[in-house]
């Protein structure tokens, strides 16, 4: 089982340097068991940042491509390069470690459309190490660490000369060209496919970590962002994040205008999941329950064998198509069996931003109280609406400050008592500052008044 302890960012968009502490790494954790963890703050101050990270760590650790353009871009202005560590908890059922992965993303030029330069990114350096627990001495061990940063020579960017040794050997001495390969496509060194297989062969005892960490990433970590939400606010498609355990994750997009043709398998995906959904969706929203209409089967261009489905809302005796449902009802249903899979599975995380994004603030409230008391895996989340403020604990609360490079804090929980409420305490904050945090804006109803007189004036000439 792997759990996700700490994430620390340089260099990425509005943050300078931001270190997210999960309640699994307090103390507070050992009595209390719950890992929940909310981002607040102002607009632009970084709190989707923190949520692109862990899509990044999850691109990385899957082997996948990464998407330089976009990361070329959130590479700090003034900054060359974008740094991401993070630390882990990896239990094998009979030892207990922590796992320091770390990787540096050098912004550079590329040929882009039509002869343009645009802005793309290398990565530069990459290591995992790992640190048994429980050992008196125990020190940090190299499992593998890669450095680019003066060429692709494997003599000098595998730093680990037992690893790289046995690599040369494996690769017949084309080991500099898999660097090479990997670097060109914005792969990771240590967790793309041939590079993770091959030290799967050469040695068993290292590779068994890289596994682990290539399988959480796989099944287990699963990412909600902005895109999601885009696509049920343009009534596109209904994306339906799912997490089956011993099946793996993943996320299905279902039209919502009339209906589409999908393969057998996704189409019995669906289904498993939308039974589980209904469990728990007539609870929250009375009396509605969702289903896959089976309109018949098809043969599509490929050959494959498939289901022309349309996805259906009922509400009691009413039933529709979930097109013409609220985009809250939607949000919630998309984001639902991850939830589920939170609350009943240890070693699952999920990430999601903006989660209250349409939904009912007394509902959101009491959702997450009830994860709160009783959810065995990790959920991190950004979000505006104050409610949860009333119904988490300080040390799963951070918040954005103003000042860049040290960009989350907390409040002290000696501060907090059971009686305090939180959401005051924080609106007092922001209004009159103290608490030693740097949260309080500058910005007044006056100010914004202003400010609209002055658009009138400049609109009237």
């Amino acid at each position: 089982m792997i759990r996700l302890l700490s994430t620390e960012i340089r260099g990425f968009k509005a943050i300078g340097h931001g270190v997210i502490e999960m309640p699994c790494k307090l103390s507070h954790f050992k009595e209390s068991g719950v890992d929940i963890t909310g981002i607040y703050g102002q607009n632009g101050s970084g709190k989707t940042c923190v949520i692109e990270v862990m899509r990044l760590l999850r691109t990385l650790w899957t082997g996948a491509r990464v998407d330089d353009e976009k990361m070329g871009n959130f590479v700090r202005t003034g900054d060359e390069r974008m740094e991401v560590r993070a630390e882990l908890q990896y239990w094998d059922g009979v030892n207990d470690y922590t796992l320091f992965y770390e990787v540096v993303m050098k912004r550079v030029e590329k040929e882009g459309e039509e002869g343009r330069t645009r802005n793309g990114v290398t990565i530069e350096k990459e290591s995992l190490r790992v640190k048994e627990e429980g050992k008196k001495y125990a020190r940090k061990e190299t499992l593998v660490a890669c450095d680019v940063s003066n060429g692709f020579k494997s003599d000098t960017a595998v730093q680990n000369a037992r690893v790289r040794r046995k690599l040369k050997e494996y690769f017949h001495d084309e080991l500099d060209l898999k660097l090479s390969s990997c670097a060109q496509n914005v792969v990771s060194y240590i967790f793309c496919t041939e590079l993770r297989e091959a030290l799967q062969q050469v040695d068993e005892e290292k590779a068994k970590f890289v596994r682990a960490l290539h399988q959480y990433a796989m099944e287990k970590l699963m990412i909600v962002g902005r895109s999601e939400a885009g696509l049920i606010a343009c009534n596109f498609a209904q994306p339906l994040n799912i997490y089956l355990p011993g099946k793996g994750s993943g996320q299905l997009r279902l039209p919502l205008s009339g209906s589409e043709v999908i393969p057998v398998f996704a189409y019995g995906f669906a289904q498993a999941a939308i039974d589980s959904i209904n469990l728990l969706l007539p609870v929250l929203i009375r009396d509605c329950t969702l289903s896959l209409r089976h309109l018949g089967e098809e043969i599509n261009r490929e050959n494959e064998k498939c289901v022309r489905c349309q996805l259906m809302v009922r509400h009691g005796a009413f039933e529709g198509p979930l097109a013409y449902e609220s985009e809250g009802i939607k949000r919630l249903i998309s984001i639902l069996h991850l939830l589920i899979g939170v609350y009943n599975h240890e070693g699952v995380t999920v990430a999601v931003d903006e989660l209250d994004s349409g939904i009912y603030e007394y509902l959101l409230g009491e959702i997450l109280q009830t994860l709160k008391q009783g959810a065995k895996g990790q959920l991190i989340f950004t979000a505006h609406n104050l409610r949860p403020l009333e119904m988490l604990d300080a040390y799963s609360v951070l918040f954005t400050t103003n000042n860049p490079e040290e960009r989350f804090t907390r409040f002290a929980s000696s501060r907090v008592k059971t009686t305090t409420n939180m959401r005051n305490m924080y609106m007092r904050v922001i209004q009159l500052g103290g608490e030693n945090l740097d949260v309080e804006t500058s910005i007044h109803s006056s100010e914004i008044a202003r400010g609209f007189r002055r658009a009138a004036q400049y609109d009237a000439k």
